[in-house]
């Protein structure tokens, strides 16, 4: 006969023998996972190792450089997220646009980085051509120039905007 004692001690058992096997499932499911992370480090590194041998000094610029269209994609990329490209402000202020954001980074990458034009209010190409020669005479486009190598040797690039006029100084916007 199983009486109230006993029944408390076999809830308790059984919650036990649960708790045990639960904490033996996750423990064999944490060793699975630990074995398939290093089979998967492994593999990462005998991937690079064989990449290595195949091209050494592969990097993203070689990279960039063998897959022009891989590399235009990416410089897009880089100048519409990166806060100064305003796709709305780019088409309004320059009629000529039409679409949507893509095409505004697309003509802006494409032409307007040549023509002088602005990405946003808060970059002005000519005025960043016109303090850094260099950038005009390597011929990359000035605001992904600024993105991947001005900000960090401290290169200006905002422009002056007074606040009781709309006008940017030094421009002939």
């Amino acid at each position: 006969m199983i009486n109230a004692s006993n029944s408390s001690q076999f809830s308790s058992s059984i919650a036990i023998a649960f708790a045990s096997a639960q904490l033996r499932e996750e423990e064999a499911f944490l060793q699975a996972l630990a074995e398939y992370s290093i089979r998967r480090s492994a593999e990462r590194e005998k991937l690079a190792s064989h990449m290595a041998s195949l091209r050494p000094g592969l990097s993203l610029r070689a990279l960039m450089r063998a897959f022009p269209r891989l590399r235009r994609k990416v410089e897009m990329s880089v100048i519409e997220r990166s806060g100064l490209f305003n796709a709305q402000w780019y088409a309004s202020r320059y009629a000529d646009i039409k679409g949507g954001s893509k095409s505004a980074v697309r003509h802006y990458y494409d032409h307007g980085a040549r023509e002088g034009r602005d990405p946003g209010p808060a970059f002005s190409t000519k005025n960043y051509l016109s303090s850094y020669p260099d950038v005009t005479m390597s011929g990359m486009n000035p605001l992904l120039h600024f993105l991947l190598m001005g900000n960090e040797e401290g290169r200006q690039a905002e422009k002056v905007v007074l606040p009781h006029c709309n006008r940017n100084v030094g421009t002939s916007d």
